[in-house]
């Protein structure tokens, strides 16, 4: 004798509660082969992409309205990359920042982007009031 029922209630409102009380289930983070690293320095700002079996010429640095843009897009013909697929990542820079502020260097696998802090002119202005 079998005393197990199972029991399906079409009801949509009981089926808030079935969703709450059921076992979530485990997620697992969206894995990457890129890890970054930002460094915040007073003059600076460095910022690291590991990309082992990357060449050189596969990276892309763009600067465009205050937003530095770091990526690659891995060649289907090309076997040197670890993992087949593009990588994009993007900052907000401060205000002022020129293209001549920005250098980058790939070396072991790291590419490494260095931002310079631009001088900040601020200017303070006594306004009379009437």
């Amino acid at each position: 004798m079998n005393n197990l029922v199972r029991y399906t209630n079409n009801d949509p409102f009981f089926g808030i509660f079935d969703d709450f009380f059921r076992a979530t289930p485990v997620r697992t983070p969206a894995r990457t082969n890129r890890q970054v690293r930002v460094e915040n320095f007073d003059d600076r700002t460095e910022i690291s992409v590991a990309a082992p079996g990357v060449s050189s010429e596969s990276f892309t640095v763009d600067l465009n309205n205050n937003t530095l843009t770091v990526g690659y897009t891995a060649g289907d013909e090309d076997d040197t990359h670890f993992a087949k697929n593009a990588f994009t990542r993007s900052w907000r820079v401060q205000d002022g920042t020129e293209p001549t502020d920005i250098t980058a260097a790939h070396t072991n696998g790291v590419l490494t982007v260095t931002v310079t802090v631009p001088e900040s002119t601020t200017t303070t202005t006594n306004i009379p009031v009437n």
